[in-house]
Order: C-alpha cells, then structure tokens, then sequence
C-alpha cells in the first residue's frame, strides 16, 4: 500500500510514501534502540548542546517548515512560523 500526502486545501497529491516492509520496521526498531541506548549514556552537558543545536537548525530552516505546515495541514505559514519560532525556544 502506498501512503500519500495530500494539500488539504488543493486536494492535490503532494507526495506518495511506500510502506515499509517488516524487514524495514524491524531495522528502524533497532536502531531506534542503539540510539537511545547512546542518548541515555551522554551527559547532561551533551543534551543541552544537541538541543542548542537543534534549536539552530529550526531558525534557520523556519521559512522553508512553515510553508510545508502549510502544504501539509493548510495551517498559515505565519502560525507555522510561531510554532516554529515556540519550538526553537524550547529546545534553547
């Protein structure tokens, strides 16, 4: 089966997502286990850092987000740029 992404306001098909195979969901399982064994082994200090960064990258790509909110969801770009804007805040 495949999965699509359509604009709710067009109705247009934005983009079409296969699904994933059992062989696939049980890699991804996996590692999502070794990544959250890494995380819980990082120190406090690491965290913050990584949330700074993330907080980053979420600025600097705020246009380029809320125009797929709106693509995505019909959500306005400009309340998809404030919780954008809300979840840099968060992670800094």
């Amino acid at each position: 089966m495949t999965l699509q992404s359509i604009d709710p306001v067009s109705g247009k098909k934005m983009r079409s997502y296969d699904e994933l195979t059992s062989a696939e969901i049980t890699d991804r399982i996996a590692r999502a286990q070794a990544a959250y064994t890494r995380w819980r082994q990082t120190s406090l200090r690491e965290h913050a850092g990584m949330m700074e960064r993330l907080s980053g990258v979420l600025r600097s790509n705020a246009d380029d987000y809320s125009r797929l909110m709106a693509l995505e969801m019909g959500k306005p770009v400009r309340d998809g740029r404030q919780e954008i804007e809300k979840c840099a805040w968060l992670c800094r």
